[in-house]
């Protein structure tokens, strides 16, 4: 699967055509086109000026970045199935809160995998 950077049309299309997924730090919107012409990931986070100050927020952003491609790296997003289904999808996550000023790498990859999960079985 391909990986590419968010536009910022892409994350304004995001936050009105987008679905929301929530879990106890991160809001997922993401947005998946089916029947694409390859598999394609769009990637981007956004932390918001409640989390601390820049270096905890510059910090967050490098985790996520850590999480995205160990995950993208050992797993497999989305299988192509026989009739060479592709799928587009686009994703933006959103750092809401963070325990303890800090995001720890091993809590942001237990709340990825879940998100991930439910985007397998949701298709």
């Amino acid at each position: 699967m391909q990986v590419g950077k968010l536009k910022t049309n892409d994350f304004k299309d995001l936050r009105f055509k987008g679905s929301t997924y929530k879990t106890s730090q991160f809001l997922f919107v993401y947005r998946v086109l089916e029947d694409s012409i390859e598999n394609k990931l769009f990637f981007g986070s956004t932390v918001t000026k409640k989390i601390g100050n820049a270096v905890l927020r510059n910090r967050s952003k490098r985790i996520i970045r850590e999480v995205m491609r160990n995950f993208l790296s050992s797993q497999t997003l989305f299988v192509v199935d026989k009739n060479k289904s592709y799928k587009l999808v686009y994703l933006n996550i959103v750092v809401l809160k963070s325990s303890q000023n800090t995001i720890g790498y091993l809590n942001a990859s237990k709340q990825f995998s879940k998100f991930f999960d439910f985007l397998k079985n949701s298709a």
